[in-house]
């Protein structure tokens, strides 16, 4: 029996013992007889001295900002492209292209605008791929010698832009695959893998059809090296190798963030790591399904923050091995992650400022909350970090007793499944701790014993806010008040049918405005009749002095009689009985 060979653009990609006709099909699919035999595209060979583009359709290669202006030499109006090509020397940096098509490359130089006042490079013409019959699609090569920067970067007060552009004209775009080693822009002679200068490569192929990307060999980076490079480039599948163990600031900074095609991450194995390195760096990457392993146990400030924001079929999170965290270290890493269910152990016992600020946000269909074993809090430190976690049914233990501003402030705002709240031993509080930490867990039925008596600024603002299923409050037994301390507590807490004590004497500006408003099963008047027969008065005993808006809208959009602003040291008359045992 004779063999038959499937072809693809002039190579071989599988061989059949059957004699009958192949068959090709549009999903990668043959037939070989009676067999269907489903075979992979053929692998070429990355080259290592230039970076070669192709894609299906025409396309120019030329950079992304564009000026018209008048040249020094011949005087006559040219469009420029803006894009950083730093040179060794400033005025000796060379970049040549091929558009040829041909299998062995034809080298022209690309013409560089000098701006001595930037010490920048610019080329002022777009560069036009060729066809290639071998291959089937339209090439262009492009190599550098004498560089260290390529792309864009923006100082201080400038706007962010991209490096290369890809125009397709009046032809719809194309994915472009890249082959070649990225170091080849900068000496296509004297490779390595160490990078020149600061965000040599920042923003390079941002927002382009980019399908493939080129290889990244560089293990010694530099500041910003790799920011942005890939950002919103949908067509991207594959991320490439990343060697570095030693990152630096911002290097990989949104590196792939919106590469909305992404499925599988690289290999992240650095163990030192550096500020904002990993910011944003898949945030948005809408496909991918796994994270890399993070083997870092020493973090720094924003290192992970947002990294994986928005990757909605992320299923599981990474063994999350630190026990030393830095400023806003976990900040948002998992924020709108609304496929994980379940956390990770975060074993670090002492915290720092904002560290899982929003960690969790948005993970809509997470049930299973981590572990929370540090005893000291630091500003911010759990703020938001479980916000509209909708199907959260058990919160994690909070035993800390040192308390700091903010550090439970919207924690679980939003988690609607919640049915039984952490307790909360702390005594002394400080701004803003518990600030909304309840608000709209509507499944919320009992309420942790807050034991304060001395409050600060905004401590308990909003913390109750539309719990629609908690019917008792918990005691109140501060003396000392704090402005806006318990505005909103309870407001729209709509089967909440008793009022607690509020002994204070000396009320603060905004302290109890709106506590109650919306409560429609609170029912007050001014007189005591019928069901009304329980007295109630602000302060509960002695006498009072009020500040400014106080007391306004207390019992705004509640049941009874009398709505609205309570006035201070007057007796008023609450109904007790639940409306089905009303005569």
């Amino acid at each position: 029996m004779s063999q038959v060979s499937i072809w693809y653009k002039n190579r071989a990609i599988h061989t059949s013992t059957s004699s009958e006709t192949v068959l090709l099909s549009t999903d990668r699919k043959y037939m070989t007889g009676n067999v269907v035999v489903e075979v992979s595209m053929p692998s070429y060979d990355d080259p290592q001295n230039y970076l070669e583009f192709r894609s299906d359709r025409q396309f120019s290669l030329c950079s992304s900002r564009y000026w018209w202006g008048v040249d020094e030499y011949d005087n006559e109006e040219k469009r420029y492209g803006k894009m950083w090509w730093d040179t060794a020397n400033y005025t000796d940096g060379i970049f040549e292209y091929d558009s040829s098509g041909a299998n062995t490359p034809e080298w022209t130089a690309v013409e560089l605008l000098y701006d001595s006042s930037r010490y920048e490079s610019y080329f002022t013409q777009p560069m036009v791929s060729g066809y290639n019959s071998d291959l089937e699609q339209y090439v262009l090569r492009v190599r550098g010698k004498n560089n260290t920067r390529v792309g864009y970067f923006a100082s201080s007060g400038e706007e962010w832009s991209t490096g290369f552009v890809f125009d397709f004209g009046e032809d719809s775009i194309a994915p472009v695959e890249c082959y070649g080693n990225i170091m080849s822009l900068l000496d296509y002679e004297n490779l390595g893998t160490t990078l020149p200068e600061e965000s040599c490569f920042s923003t390079l192929f941002q927002n382009t059809p980019i399908s493939r990307p080129p290889l990244l060999p560089a293990t010694l980076l530099t500041i910003g090296c790799y920011n942005s490079m890939f950002m919103n480039c949908t067509y991207l599948k594959t991320a490439p190798a990343l060697p570095a163990t030693t990152l630096q600031w911002s290097c990989y900074n949104q590196m792939f963030k919106g590469c909305t095609a992404l499925t599988t991450p690289p290999t992240l194995s650095a163990t030192s790591l550096a500020s904002y390195c990993y910011y944003s760096m898949f945030s948005g990457c809408t496909s991918l399904t796994t994270a890399p392993s993070l083997p870092a146990t020493t973090l720094q400030q924003y290192c992970y923050s947002s990294m994986f924001e928005g990757c909605k079929l992320l299923t599981s999170i990474p063994l999350l091995r630190a026990t030393t965290l830095a400023n806003s270290c976990y900040r948002a890493m998992f924020k709108g992650c609304s496929a994980i269910t379940t956390g990770r152990t975060l074993s670090a016992t002492t915290l720092v400022d904002y560290c899982y600020y929003e960690m969790f946000s948005g993970c809509t269909l997470l049930e299973t909350a981590p572990a929370l074993p540090a005893t000291t809090m630091k500003t911010g430190c759990y703020g938001y970090m479980f916000y509209n976690c909708k199907s959260l049914t058990t919160a994690p233990t909070l035993s800390s007793t040192t308390l700091a501003n903010s550090c439970y402030n919207y924690m679980f705002y939003g988690c609607s499944s919640l049915v039984t709240p952490p307790a909360l031993p702390a005594t002394t509080m400080k701004n803003y701790c518990y600030r909304y930490m309840f608000a709209h867990c509507t499944s919320l039925t009992s309420a942790p014993t807050l034991n304060a008596t001395t409050l600060p600024t905004y401590c308990y603002e909003g913390m109750f806010q539309y719990c629609s299923a908690l019917t008792v409050p918990p005691a109140l037994p501060a003396t000392t008040l704090g402005t806006y301390c318990y505005r909103y507590m309870f407001q729209a807490c709509s089967s909440l049918m008793t009022l607690p004590a509020l002994p204070a004497t000396t009320l603060q500006s905004y302290c109890y405005m709106q506590m109650f408003a919306g409560c429609s099963k609170i029912k007050l008047s001014t007189t005591q009749t019928g069901n009304y027969k329980t007295s109630y008065r602000i302060p509960s005993s002695g006498t009072g002095s009020t500040a400014s808006s106080a007391l306004s809208n207390m019992f705004t959009s509640t049941g009874g009689t009398f709505t609205g602003t309570p006035t201070i040291n007057t007796t008023y008359y609450l109904n007790n009985i639940p409306d089905y045992l009303s005569v």
